[in-house]
């Protein structure tokens, strides 16, 4: 499990990446928020699974992802890097053990 210095909250979001050709792809991110501020600060970068120790388990993490991914529009990867830069004071590092490899600036 990761563990930050300060309170976090996270969702799922839906993530945009144009493609060389110029086309997108979409995927379900986990989006990391600083508490005090309320504004992202890391996100994964590869995008998510649904997982689970149960069939149950799977079907309730696709119901987390699909309800977190009707809250919000998509956002373009680097519009979310962008908004990163701009708010975050916090430390640049790298996450692991718990997420894939979050991003954060």
């Amino acid at each position: 499990m990761v563990r930050f210095p300060f309170a976090v909250t996270w969702n799922y979001r839906v993530l945009k990446r144009r493609q060389k050709d110029g086309s997108w792809t979409f995927g379900i991110h986990e989006v990391f928020y600083d508490d005090e501020t309320g504004k992202p600060f890391a996100f994964t970068e590869e995008p998510m699974c649904p997982f689970g120790i149960s069939f149950k388990e799977i079907l309730q993490d696709m119901n987390h992802m699909l309800k977190d991914a009707r809250k919000a529009r998509p956002i373009d990867e680097k519009e979310l890097l962008r908004e990163i830069r701009r708010s975050t004071s916090r430390p640049k590092s790298r996450a692991g053990n718990g997420m894939s490899r979050a991003v954060t600036v």
